[in-house]
């Protein structure tokens, strides 16, 4: 049995060519698709990479802040355990001088600070963001790796910062005049000194972060954070005197 192919109305080399130049339109079509994919991928990408500048930004000088008040933190924790070794059984209210004390709105309800630990939000919404909505696909692997390295940074930073504050609440009793038993001066003993050693911690992982920071040269408004950075240590100094420390942050 034979099979006989219709032949093309005006024949088949006007019908290959007819055919071709259909899959050329669909080619060029997918194509410039594939562009305009790119396009709005590499203004995503862009975006995000700007957010996530600003926001480590942020995060260098609130570590820089960190370094700033290191020594005052720990001229208090020895201060007190000073005192407390040398109680015997009374113990004079020790909260921390008003010049130091950090600004309080009248209405606010807690026990005065015997420490004053700085308490920041470490943000890292640009960063989630960025994994949630699948941009970081679309950035180069080295340049991820390396916002992945100093998220993991503040992301221990912050959780060190849950650690101290507790124990700083702990300590609160300080604050009013008492009469102190062993138990109680033994127990704030041994919380200043996880105190001095996060304090410690803090202060070697800020370092580290600001030092990733540095490496990945952001394009953020260098003058403007500076500014912020020296405005933040001058209230610091304010609230807690010489011993805080000038720090820079050069991007």
């Amino acid at each position: 049995m034979h099979f006989h192919l219709p032949k093309p109305l005006h024949g088949w080399r006007q019908f290959v060519g007819e055919v071709g130049i259909i899959v050329l339109g669909v080619l060029i079509a997918l194509g410039f698709e594939q562009l305009v994919e790119q396009w709005r991928w590499n203004r995503e990408a862009a975006t995000a990479r700007q957010a996530i500048a600003n926001e480590l930004a942020s995060s260098a000088e609130q570590g820089a802040e960190r370094l700033a008040v290191e020594n005052c933190l720990r001229d208090r924790i020895v201060d007190l355990a000073e005192k407390l070794n040398t109680s015997n059984g009374g113990w004079t209210a020790d909260p921390m001088p008003r010049a130091q004390a950090a600004a309080r709105s009248p209405d606010e309800r807690r026990m005065t600070p015997v420490l004053g630990s700085p308490l920041r939000g470490w943000s890292q919404d640009a960063w989630d963001m960025s994994k949630s909505t699948g941009v970081l696909g679309h950035m180069r692997h080295d340049e991820v790796a390396a916002y992945s390295a100093v998220y993991g940074e503040i992301a221990a930073i912050r959780d060190f910062q849950n650690q101290e504050l507790p124990l700083e609440s702990k300590l609160s009793f300080l604050g009013v005049d008492q009469i102190l038993d062993n138990r109680s001066r033994i127990d704030a003993l041994a919380t200043l000194g996880q105190l001095d050693a996060l304090n410690s911690t803090l202060a070697g992982l800020s370092s580290l972060m600001i030092h990733q920071i540095r490496a990945l040269h952001l394009q953020v408004d260098r003058a403007a954070v500076s500014a912020q950075l020296k405005d933040t240590i001058e209230t610091q100094r304010r609230h807690r005197g010489p011993c805080v420390t000038d720090v820079r942050v050069d991007f």
